[in-house]
Order: structure tokens, then sequence, then C-alpha cells
């Protein structure tokens, strides 16, 4: 299934302790921030979503900026292959920030418990991403009015979650109709949406990865859940 244009421009413009969540090939070992995982980041190489990374940050961590990610991730800085992009959505204003890590003074302060996108690396790259959980923090969520993207809620998957998958989140999250999540298989470009708050059919049995985000779209009514953990 493929994003709607709007959803699509979006993009463009641009720990678990339990094993719930499916790691695959990234590998979390516990750290002294809580843990630390071996971020792995696809390349530009195919379909049009492929190489389109939805990154989750935990929620307590030490990154500030946009140039921490890029430094993270080991980002080529120029050159052959050329540097990754980091882009984050301000679900509330609909302002988008870019950021090539090749770009000097490029870098953006990021916004804390927001997803980010990082996308253009023509080459595959990995890092080590530290951080923990922060219980009992609220995450917010945007209603979607114009212009877009206002309503683009890039949730990053926190460590800790009880939730498997995307089903697990409309509950958890107390997310309804006509609200939609979206998650996107960086490796290859597949897309997968499902519609709240339907539990278990369809792609909602896909297991959500650690360290990945969703992006939540068609809220109606701002809400601030606290998202379930261990």
């Amino acid at each position: 299934m493929k994003l709607n244009s709007r959803a699509f421009a979006v993009l463009a413009i641009l720990a678990i302790a339990g094993a719930v969540l499916l790691v695959d090939s990234d590998e979390t070992l516990a750290s002294n921030m809580g843990f630390k995982e071996n971020k792995q980041i696809f390349p530009k190489d195919g379909p049009p979503n492929n190489g389109v990374n939805l990154v989750a940050l935990p929620f307590n961590n030490p990154y500030a900026t946009s140039q921490d990610i890029c430094d993270a991730i080991n980002s080529p800085v120029g050159g052959t292959p050329p540097a990754c992009r980091i882009v984050q959505i301000a679900a509330n204003t609909g302002i988008t920030s870019t950021d090539t890590c090749a770009a000097a003074g490029g870098a953006f302060p990021l916004i804390p418990r927001v997803g980010i996108v990082v996308d253009s690396c023509t080459a595959a790259t990995a890092g080590i991403i530290v951080g923990s959980h922060a219980p009992g923090v609220a995450f917010n969520l945007y209603q979607q009015v114009p212009p877009q993207p206002k309503g683009f809620n890039h949730y990053p998957i926190p460590f800790h979650t009880t939730n498997a998958t995307m089903g697990a989140v409309c509950t958890d999250l107390g997310l309804v109709s006509p609200t939609r999540i979206i998650k996107i298989n960086a490796d290859n470009g597949v897309l997968a949406t499902h519609s709240c708050p339907v539990a278990n059919p369809g792609p909602a049995g896909l297991p959500l990865v650690l360290g990945e985000s969703l992006i939540i779209d068609n809220v109606a009514v701002a809400s601030a859940p606290v998202p379930s953990h261990f």
C-alpha cells in the first residue's frame, strides 16, 4: 500500500528489557545510559521509500542537534559517498528542519521525544545510539490541520515499551478513527498502514522494530498519552 500524496510529500521533504520488540539485525545491549543499539541505516538505492529510515531516539538521550545524529550514525561528510540527510518535523507547527551532514553550519536543535528521518544516504552506515526511556513522560499528539505537514506526528517507539505491534500502539495511545499509523521498511521501501482503533488484523500484526519510529496522522483531537512501559 502506498502513502497518499500528502504523506509522500512530507517524507520527500524529509529497549527493550524482555525482548517484546523484534530487533532484526540491530543489536541492543545494556549501557550506562540504559541501552545502546547498533543502529543500521539503509541507503537510497531502489524504490521511492527505500532508504527512508524512520529513526526513534530514546526519550532520554544525549543528542542535542542534528549534527550529533550525523556523528552517531557515522554518516559520510562529503565526497564519495555523499552524506546522509537528517529531517525532523514539528507536528504542532508543520515546520520541517533539514540538515545534510556534510553542510557546515546546517545543524538544527532536535525536538525532544520526536522521531527523525535519516535519508538520502548513498551507502549503508551504522552507529551506536544510546539512551533510555522516561517513565511517566507523555508523547504529544497534534491534530491534523492545514497546512501540511501539521499533524504528522513522528512517534519514537520508546525503549521499555510493552507494545509489540502497530495495533497495540493504537490501544496503548488511545488512538481512534480516523487516526492511522504508517510504518516504512527502509531496507526495501515496503510501507504498512494501519487504521486505528483496530487492534490486530492485517498490518497491525507486523512487529515493531527497536530503533524505528512510526508516523501517526489523521488525528482528530490533540492528546498527550503516556506510553506504557515495563
